[in-house]
């Protein structure tokens, strides 16, 4: 077992900055990647699930948000070698607030070559922060809140998906998992900003998190923000192998700043993590290279 941080002081490696340093995390005032001839952009209001899954039907290809609040009726299905991406922090995905579960689901189990990228998935039951964002955070913390996460991809039986990135990604005030991922190998998740995310919503306190990786074989997080989890870790990874972790920030999360368990060629290096509820970094059952 291991508690607290690596060895020496942190510095951050030349790839990927300490996150909540530079503040180049989550989704940013434009779209940081060019979108391909072909790209299908959607003013809110246009339907989002039937254009994923017409690129899926042609191979492939890109579906672009653009700035505005795309409400949504029911969880999105994300098929497979699909990008959908956003304008920058002003496109918003947002789930319908009469509506519980996550905002992002995979369509099938054996969903790969995905990219998630420059928009914001809000998971408050308002599309904006009111004029009390204490109080609101106060409100997503009570166990008989909604129950919303934002983005959960999960493979049956594990490691059945693969080749899914998340880049300059926003997925805040979720009161169950912000993102998790379960089953899957070669995932990237980088500049991307998990905040305010994990509530004691069943199954209860403690069990959701900012950012949850369980059964994943090959994954780099690299350069994100992982902070403010009500009642759960910044980031949480378990039963899982050969995970890059370097240059986050896990902050002020009411659980850990980092917690790997149950798992095995682990590289953590050069990263921020401090006020936490428990301990920076947690390692239990964990191996390193």
């Amino acid at each position: 077992m291991y508690r607290g941080s690596e060895g020496a002081a942190p510095r951050p490696p030349a790839a990927a900055p300490v996150a909540g340093l530079t503040g180049l995390v989550g989704a940013m005032d434009a779209p940081t990647a060019e979108a391909p001839s072909g790209a299908v952009t959607l003013a809110p209001g246009q339907p989002i699930q039937p254009a994923l899954e017409e690129q899926a039907r042609a191979g492939g290809g890109w579906v672009i948000l653009a700035k505005g609040l795309h409400t949504i009726a029911a969880p999105l299905r994300l098929p497979s070698g699909v990008t959908l991406a956003g304008e920058g922090k002003d496109s918003i995905l947002f789930l319908d607030p009469k509506q519980t579960g996550p905002a992002i689901v995979n369509a099938a189990d054996d969903l790969h070559d995905v990219t998630l990228r420059d928009f914001v998935v809000e998971g408050g039951t308002a599309p904006r922060p009111s004029s009390d964002p204490n109080q609101d955070r106060r409100a997503r913390s009570y166990q008989n809140a909604p129950s919303r996460a934002g983005i959960v991809l999960s493979g049956q039986p594990a490691v059945q998906m693969r080749n899914i990135r998340l880049d300059h990604l926003t997925v805040r005030h979720c009161t169950h998992f912000g993102v998790a991922i379960r089953g899957a190998a070669q995932v990237t998740i980088m500049a991307s900003d998990f905040s305010d995310n994990g509530g004691s919503v069943v199954p209860g306190p403690g069990l959701e998190h900012n950012l949850s990786l369980t059964h994943v074989t090959g994954a780099e997080i690299t350069g994100n923000r992982l902070d403010d989890s009500p009642w759960g870790d910044g980031l949480n990874v378990a039963e899982s192998s050969d995970i890059t972790v370097a240059g986050n920030e896990a902050a002020r999360n009411r659980g850990n700043g980092l917690r790997l368990t149950d798992s095995r060629n682990l590289r953590v290096r050069a990263n921020l993590a401090e006020a936490n509820g428990r301990d920076g970094v947690f390692l239990d059952k964990a191996s390193r290279p």
